[in-house]
This record gives structure tokens, C-alpha cells and sequence, in this order.
């Protein structure tokens, strides 16, 4: 058997064997074993991003995204392949990779046909079907398909100009931007 410190740690090794589920989410119903697990679960309904970059101002719901995102930084990529020499921040870069290596696309929009390996990558692209662009700037009302994009939008309203070229003064809100600016310094 196993040992634990506490009642509480029984308690909750109990609830994987019977499976009780105490704490529902008033919002959707979703239950948790834990309260922790709840609250951390009710972010999705609250909006709450409670960890930010101190390089770049992005903002996550999930400590695993924003350890993630801190990688971009840092440049680590821990999770290494096997069937080829590249390495990922993260392990659902790495799952999403090796379907490359398989061609697995088992997810197909019903409208268009164009199939996707992720089941989110073609709820994000029946957008452009559907129209929907549910995340909005609230300083200015612009709509977005996708909330990364609306997170980006938002630093236009800031001063926050994160990706500075290392060849003059300029400075600039995406990184996508940095490197087309880059090309104005060489020559064509």
C-alpha cells in the first residue's frame, strides 16, 4: 500500500480509485477531485491571466504556457525528436511535429475538406467560414479570430515595443515586424 503525511493526501488518492468529483464549476459543471484544481479550471471562465512576461508583457492563463512562452527567451528547446535532429520549447510542439513524420491529419473541416492535425487548429480555421471573431479589443473595439492575435493588437495601444533592432534606435511590438524591418538594413 501507499503511505501518506496526511488525511488529506488519502483523501485525495481515494478519489482516483472512486473517482468522486466534489468540487463542480458553477459555469459549466465540470467537476475536480481538488478545490486547487477548480480554481485554477475557473480561469477559463474568469478570463484571469495571472502570469506575465517581465521581457515582453504577454500574458497566460496556465503556468506550463507561460513557462513555455519564457523559452522563446531563452531559446531552450528541450524536447528533442527522435526520428530527426530538431528540438521544441514544449511538448505539444514536439507532439504536433511528429505528425509531420506520420502526415497524420485526422481532423477535416466539413465545409472546405482541408484537414487539419489538430482538432483546435480546425476549430480556429472554421473562422474564416463562420466569420466569428470572438476576442475584441476593449480600448478600441477591433475584433480578432484568435486571442494571440488580440494580445499583439493590444500592445499597439502601449508603449511596449519588445523586439529591438540591434542595428539602429527603432524598436517594435512584434517580432514579425522586427524582421521585416531588418531587411531595410541590407542591402537587396
Amino acid at each position: 500500500g501507499k503511505a501518506f503525511k496526511g488525511s488529506s493526501g488519502l483523501r485525495y488518492h481515494m478519489r482516483d480509485h472512486t473517482g468522486e468529483r466534489p468540487y463542480a464549476c458553477p459555469q459549466c459543471g465540470k467537476a475536480f477531485k481538488r478545490s486547487s484544481l477548480l480554481q485554477i479550471h475557473q480561469r477559463v471562465h474568469t478570463g484571469l491571466r495571472a502570469f506575465e512576461c517581465s521581457q515582453c508583457g504577454l500574458t497566460f492563463k496556465w503556468a506550463s504556457h507561460y513557462q513555455s512562452h519564457l523559452r522563446q527567451h531563452t531559446g531552450e528547446r528541450p524536447y528533442r525528436c527522435p526520428d530527426c535532429p530538431k528540438a521544441f520549447k514544449n511538448t505539444s510542439c514536439l507532439r504536433r511535429h511528429r505528425q509531420l513524420h506520420t502526415g497524420e491529419r485526422p481532423h477535416a473541416c466539413p465545409v472546405c475538406g482541408k484537414a487539419f492535425a489538430q482538432a483546435t487548429n480546425l476549430r480556429q480555421h472554421q473562422r474564416v467560414h463562420t466569420g466569428e471573431r470572438p476576442y475584441a479589443c476593449p480600448q478600441c473595439g477591433k475584433t480578432f479570430t484568435h486571442s494571440s492575435n488580440l494580445q499583439l493588437h493590444r500592445r499597439t495601444h502601449s508603449a511596449a515595443r519588445p523586439y529591438r533592432c540591434p542595428l539602429c534606435p527603432k524598436a517594435f511590438v512584434m517580432a514579425s515586424y522586427l524582421q521585416r524591418h531588418l531587411r531595410t538594413h541590407t542591402p537587396a
